[in-house]
């Protein structure tokens, strides 16, 4: 079955008036009246009754097609009605013993209102130990519901009050059976059972005040309905042999009658000779109802003369009638079979030993006789069987009225057509029908109103009664039955309903507030029993017992709405006619129920919330749970004598738990000041005000606090107390948790500082046997690092907390290697630019270079400084700027005396641009670009040349020039040129690879690192080369102003 299929089947559900759970298999499944498992099936089974000529019951109509398998003439048998085993679109079959019934509450249930579904296995003699229901939102969540109570074979669920609003399909119910660990299950999916939570849905009165206060009915061997303290109870209650009964009727004073013209809207019924069964079954109907309401009844029609009523809508008839008031229902139809069958007959309820059935085949009877008096052919009075019932007969019987089902003769036979049917012969059926109402049912068994109406009295004190009454007394009496009793209108002198209602508790706890029933019982036994009918003016004897417990230490009616607006909203209604009704026993149920666990204050003597303040054994029993702190007060508190109002803040707040004291280390009241947050999370927001959960704050603050590093009191930092002790950052690293339990168990006793100390002391050093204090200093990498002081610092609730360990580890794993530097003393590109020998043995490896000091430099004495001045070195940074460079030329020998001509369309138009590309070319390779200036300027007298290189060679170093016809190598540009000189200048100073392409021509026939520095490249670049590198060095500090 398709989704859409289910959600379509939700709308087969009958809302109820009040929540009635019957369950004795004897009355049939409860499913049959309130949650049918699909649409009719469509049979046609023709035979003859009491007629050998007749086919009976040819109506197309399933209230009116009895399943009475010795009634053959009926053909539109609603099968599935009955039989949990037939699918909603007649498609397949559930197992037919898998439950004998399912009942759903509310199809339609309002927000904030619990729904209530019941269930019954097979088998009576089954008994229950559990029972879940699972479900499944239109918005795609499953959810899972254990029973509220189970007894015998059935169980009831109660929840969805807090659902939110969408669909929700049934999609199982599985149980287990005592004495059986089989899981049986029973699946729902296919039979289309949902729900819908709906804003808009109406909330019937008795539902709604079911819903409020849980208020649970059960039917009595009388059929009347019973309330319960709990679904629990009802269940046991209902597994005796009790029938389903929803109506508070008086079956010997019946004065609302329902008639109900069968078919209508989408459903014509029978059709034949030109007539149509719902157009006859509503001229008979109107005409019943004219003379009923002559005669002084008050007539409730099922239905209109036109509507969209659906094919299923005789499921929901009687209900609707019930619920307008309806004390007996009659149904009207006209049969059809065989052209040669005629008469009229007449169904009553299956016997059961009730009044309202008696009633109902005495009825029955009487319509009979009428009918056959005009002439219409006596084919007999019909009592069903329980499974054979048509739907409306059924769901009188259910709703405990009387009720019948009149078939009026033949559409399908010409001469009950020409004799009955026309409009005339209609109204000759229906006040037929009426004669047979008013005998069964006559104003002398009509209920005595003398003790409560007076008519002169009523008509004087009402004169809208009167006007529209036109002082008639009869139609006063009949407003007066009709409306003013539910209004609380006053019908005489001697009966004030509002002094009733207030003066007797045990009525209020059978009434509630339906205030008609005051006037009844007075009229029926209030009187006889010597009862007040006037004088009291206020509520008497408000209720404070509930189940034997007796609440009043802690509950004061008057007290309890006074300071809870909402409640008395709800528990205080005024009728039209001004009648207060104070419902003391809703109040209390609700006090009880609900009330107390939200923790609402019942009386000026007691005050949970300082209950809960004053005594931690309770809150450590108990927790914020309000409702049993009322049960412990009013069990025991009461009687050891304890407070019961006066303390307004948290007493004795826990310090301790699994058997540690955390004292030293927390304060209840400055862990929650100083965070809010866990303050919010363990407050309960209750109607008596805060609660605060001592024990589930301390139980975070040993949990999560102290492992988040938060502060849980005044005396102890643990952030100062990981910074103070280097073999606790040794042994617990930034793990607070570890800190926190060190101080407990051991750093106290030890005298160990638990505060004051704000900076990381006795940062580490040494790592694994290794003192690296030469080349390493805490705070110096870390200023010097951020992104290794980022990315060990543990950001607590205390505070920033410094992996020193941690740091250490990174400098000596990756810092040496990345060349970083560790402290003031130690620069490794010195180190690495002042000694060839370590170039040689260690190329970049820059941690070889760490690590050689370390163990050897130190000891020889090596200088590990930063390089602060020129010392000769070719390979070693800039110490100025190409800037510098330029200024120095145009100090020397003028700006004007750059070739400008030579070198604009070789990529250096002024000087400016030229030593910027020779700075820009000696940085690449790691020359030093002061010596190559030197050294250009030096072999090309400031780029005059005059030898054998010419200007347009670009080679700015001779390279290659070797005497007379021999002037060297030319180059394309500038750039090209002095790349090649930084090249060869790279060949003589280091060993180290090229960085950029070779375009020294030159560079292989050098004997690699021969000249570290430039004193080095006297007799090797030039020859004899005596004072060579030494002039180098005089330009070089010219140019960075030494």
């Amino acid at each position: 079955m398709g989704v859409g299929m289910k959600r379509h089947l939700q709308l087969l559900v009958v809302s109820v008036a009040a929540l009635v759970i019957g369950l004795n298999p004897l009355i049939g499944p409860v499913a049959t009246a309130y949650a049918i498992n699909g649409e009719p099936v469509q049979q046609d089974s023709t035979a003859e009754v009491a007629d050998s000529e007749s086919n009976s019951n040819s109506t197309n109509d399933p209230a009116s097609s009895p399943s009475n398998k010795n009634q053959d003439d009926s053909d539109n048998l609603v099968a599935e009605e009955n039989d949990p085993s037939v699918v909603a679109d007649g498609s397949g079959d559930v197992l037919t013993d898998s439950y004998q019934y399912l009942y759903i509450a509310y199809p339609q249930l309002p927000v904030g209102v619990d729904q209530v579904i019941a269930f019954a296995t097979p088998n009576d003699s089954d008994a229950l130990t559990d029972a879940t229901l699972k479900l499944e939102s239109t918005t795609g969540h499953s959810l899972s519901v254990s029973a509220t109570a189970v007894s015998g074979n059935a169980a009831a669920f109660q929840f969805g009050k807090d659902y939110a609003e969408c669909g929700y399909d049934l999609i199982s119910i599985s149980y287990h059976l005592q004495g059986d660990a089989t899981e049986h299950s029973v699946d729902l999916m296919q039979c289309g059972y949902a729900f819908d939570i709906d804003a808009n849905a109406a909330v019937d009165d008795g539902l709604a005040e079911g819903s409020a206060n849980s208020s649970v009915y059960y039917s009595d061997d009388s059929g009347n309905a019973i309330q319960a303290a709990t679904i629990g109870d009802a269940l046991t209650a209902s597994n005796g042999e009790q029938s389903l009964s929803l109506a508070d009727t008086a079956v010997n004073g019946s004065y609302v009658i329902a008639l109900d013209p069968g078919h209508g809207g989408v459903d014509p019924g029978a059709q034949g000779n030109g007539k149509s069964e719902a157009d006859l079954t509503w001229k008979i109907a109107v005409a019943c109802k004219a003379k009923l309401e002559r005669y002084g009844f008050k007539v409730v029609m099922s239905r209109g003369q036109s509507g969209s009523y659906g094919s299923n809508d005789f499921l929901y008839r009687v209900q609707r009638c019930v619920k307008q008031g309806a004390q007996a229902f009659v149904s009207f139809h006209i049969n059809s079979g065989s052209s040669a069958a005629h008469g009229a007959e007449v169904y009553a309820p299956t016997a059961n030993g009730t009044s309202y059935t008696k009633a109902s085949v005495e009825l029955a009877q009487k319509v009979m006789n009428n009918l056959s008096a005009l002439g219409l052919t006596y084919r007999g009075v019909f009592q069903m069987t329980v499974g054979d019932e048509f739907a409306v007969v059924r769901c009188a019987r259910e709703q405990g009225i009387p009720g019948i089902l009149i078939e009026h003769g033949f559409i399908s036979n010409s001469g009950d057509v020409w004799k009955y049917f026309s409009d005339a012969g209609c109204k000759r059926l229906g006040e037929a029908d009426a004669d047979a109402i008013i005998a069964q049912f006559p104003r002398s068994s009509w209920m005595d109103y003398s003790a409560v109406f007076d008519a002169d009295y009523y008509l004087k004190n009402n004169p809208d009664v009167a006007k529209w009454a036109n002082n008639d007394k009869d139609k006063a009496l009949q407003h007066f039955i009709n409306y003013g009793m539910a209004e609380g209108r006053r019908g005489n002198e001697a009966f004030d309903v509002q002094s009733y209602y207030n003066e007797y508790p045990d009525l209020r706890a059978a009434y509630g507030t339906n205030i008609s029933k005051y006037y009844i019982h007075y009229m029926k036994w209030g009187k006889s029993e010597g009862r007040h009918g006037t004088g009291t003016s206020s509520l008497k004897e408000a209720v404070v017992t509930i189940a034997g417990i007796d609440y009043s230490p802690v509950y004061d009616f008057k007290f309890y709405l006074d300071h809870n607006s909402d409640l008395k909203k709800a528990f205080i209604k005024t009728t039209g006619a001004g009648v207060i009704m104070v419902d003391d026993n809703a109040a209390l149920r609700h006090f009880v129920r609900y009330g107390m666990a939200e923790g609402r204050r019942g009386n000026e003597a007691f005050d949970v919330r300082s209950y809960y303040n004053e005594y931690p054994d309770l809150r450590s029993a108990y927790g914020t749970d309000t409702a049993k702190l009322y049960g412990h007060y009013l069990r025991y508190g009461r009687a050891e004598g304890r407070h019961a109002n006066g303390c307004d803040s948290l007493e004795a707040a826990r310090t301790s738990l699994d058997g540690v004291n955390y004292a030293p280390v927390y304060d209840f009241s400055y862990y929650i000041a100083s965070s809010p947050d866990v303050l919010s999370a363990y407050t309960k927001k209750s109607e008596c005000g805060a609660l605060v959960d001592d024990a589930a704050v301390l139980r975070h603050f040993v949990r999560y606090g102290m492992a988040e590093g938060r502060r849980g009191n005044e005396a102890f930092d643990v952030r100062s107390y990981y910074n103070e002790y280097p073999d606790l950052r040794s042994a617990y690293g930034t793990d607070t948790a570890k800190l926190y339990g060190h101080y407990l168990r051991y750093g106290r006793a030890e005298g160990r500082h638990a505060n004051g100390c704000d900076s990381l002391e006795a940062a580490r050093t040494s790592l694994d046997g290794v003192n690296y204090a030469p080349v390493y200093d805490f705070s110096y990498y870390i200023a010097s690092s951020p992104d290794v002081l980022s990315a060990y610092t543990k950001k607590s609730e205390c505070g920033a907390l410094v992996d020193d360990a941690a740091i250490l580890r990174h400098f000596v794993r990756c810092g040496m290697a990345e060349g970083r530097r560790g402290n003031e003393a130690f620069d490794v590109y010195g180190y690495k630019t002042r000694y060839i020998d370590l170039r040689k043995a260690f190329g970049n490896d820059l941690k070889a270079y760490y690590t050689h000091f370390l163990k050897y430099g130190l000891k020889e004495g090596r200088d590990g400084s930063s390089m602060t001045s020129f010392e000769g070195y070719i390979m070693s940074p800039a110490f100025s700027s190409y800037e510098d460079a330029s200024a120095h030329y145009a100090r020397t020998v003028g700006e004007q005396a750059y070739p400008v001509s030579v070198y604009k369309n070789k990529g250096a138009a002024t000087v400016k641009e030229f030593c910027k590309i020779l700075y820009e070319e000696a940085v690449s390779e790691g020359v030093c670009p002061e010596v190559l200036y030197a050294q250009v300027m030096k072999e090309t007298g400031y780029l005059k040349f005059g030898n054998l290189v010419k200007a347009d060679q670009c080679n700015f170093g001779g390279i290659g020039a070797t005497g007379h016809g021999h002037p060297g190598y030319t180059f394309a540009n500038v750039k090209e040129g002095l790349r090649a000189q930084v090249q060869h200048l790279k060949a003589y100073a280091s060993t180290e690879p090229l960085n950029n392409p070779c375009v020294d021509p030159r560079f292989r026939f050098v004997s690699r690192g021969c000249a570290p520095k430039t004193t080095d490249l006297n007799g090797r670049w030039a020859v004899p080369g005596t004072g060579y590198g030494e002039s180098l060095n005089a330009i070089v500090k010219a140019v960075i102003g030494d």
